[in-house]
């Protein structure tokens, strides 16, 4: 059985009806169908639809309440409470709304509750304390990460009004080519689908080692169609020593001076600088004086040394990452940070 286009409109009238006797100044409500699909929704102000055909997907939306978060809370709690009860056990609360059974059990549709964001306490403290600037603790920052399903909205949302106070409205953006110059690595990453090595030699295609010539016609190509800038990076082939990433520099200036160069991971500062005996303080800037231009925050994966030694047990520690990066800093580069979790 499937909830009806009757049953829809008596549940978007009670519930409002409800609303109005509590006090609660109901904003919206909205009735999904067993699949999720709206199939009812009214405003406050009478205006609405109700149509089948309208689909939200698992839409989690609606009866939303003009209250702070701590308020709507606590009369959300009330109102599927007050639900459940006058249904006879026929609406069943569940965390952020209830569901409608018919009189076999089966679940035919669903009244969603919403409203504002900060509902959740502990994550809305949390984004609060990001978005003034305090530095997070490692608790919280793991609480972020665990965000799901209307969470993962908070968060977002928090990231927006930081991107507005910051950025204002105007949006940039570079139009940017990847050049991978070797796909040939000694490293053993758990996660690397891309790099060839003594264990995966019959997969992933063939490896390669761009000569120069094809690295000028690749830059000559992304400039021709808009590009400005060229992001280059590949595996640690064995071969590679420190002036190898300078030779690449100097290929890429050769062909368009005015390419912005992003490359190189802290890993392959780090190994250039090993293989010329030379301190990063001294390799740093002779990359950027051969036209390095900023420095990609690969190689991260998660800079915890517990995770590390199961993904990357011989890739640079996290005290090696960020040594790279203080210099780079240092010596004028900006920088980026990655984060790859969810592989362990």
């Amino acid at each position: 059985m499937t909830l009806t286009l009757d049953q829809a409109s008596k549940i978007v009238d009670g519930a409002q009806a409800y609303g109005r006797e509590q006090g609660f100044d109901p904003l919206t409500v909205a009735v999904l169908d067993a699949g999720g699909h709206l199939v009812a929704f009214k405003r406050a102000d009478g205006s609405g639809i109700l149509r089948p055909e309208i689909a939200m997907g698992k839409a989690y939306g609606a009866l939303g309440f003009g209250l702070d978060g701590r308020d709507l809370k606590e009369k959300n709690s009330t109102f599927l409470g007050a639900v459940a009860a006058a249904s006879g056990g026929r609406m069943v609360p569940v965390p952020g709304g209830v569901l409608v059974r018919d009189d076999a059990g089966a679940i035919i549709g669903a009244v969603g509750i919403s409203g504002d964001n900060s509902g959740n306490d502990e994550l809305a403290a949390i984004l609060a304390h990001a978005g003034e600037g305090e530095a997070l603790e490692e608790a919280e920052i793991v609480r972020l990460f665990r965000a799901r399903g209307e969470e993962v909205r908070m968060v977002a949302d928090a990231a927006n009004r930081l991107r507005q106070q910051v950025n204002g409205d105007t949006v940039s953006y570079v139009v940017t080519r990847n050049i991978n110059y070797t796909n040939v690595c000694y490293f053993k990453c758990q996660f690397c689908a891309f790099s060839k090595g003594k264990l995966s030699e019959n997969l992933r295609g063939r490896p390669y080692d761009l000569a120069p010539e094809e690295i000028t016609r690749r830059v000559g190509e992304a400039w021709s169609r808009g590009g400005t800038e060229v992001c280059m990076q590949g595996g640690i082939h064995p071969d590679y020593t420190g002036e190898t990433y300078l030779d690449i520099l100097a290929t890429v200036k050769q062909a368009v001076p005015g390419m912005h160069v992003h490359a190189f991971s802290p890993l392959e500062v780090y190994q250039g600088a090993h293989t010329l005996g030379i301190p990063l303080e001294e390799y740093l800037p002779r990359l950027k004086a051969a036209g390095l231009g900023s420095l990609p925050g690969t190689a991260a994966e998660v800079l915890d040394d517990a995770v590390r030694a199961v993904l990357c047990p011989d890739k640079i520690n996290t005290a090696q990452w960020f040594e790279v990066m203080r210099a780079a800093h240092r010596a004028g580069l900006r920088t980026t940070s990655t984060i790859m979790f969810g592989h362990v």
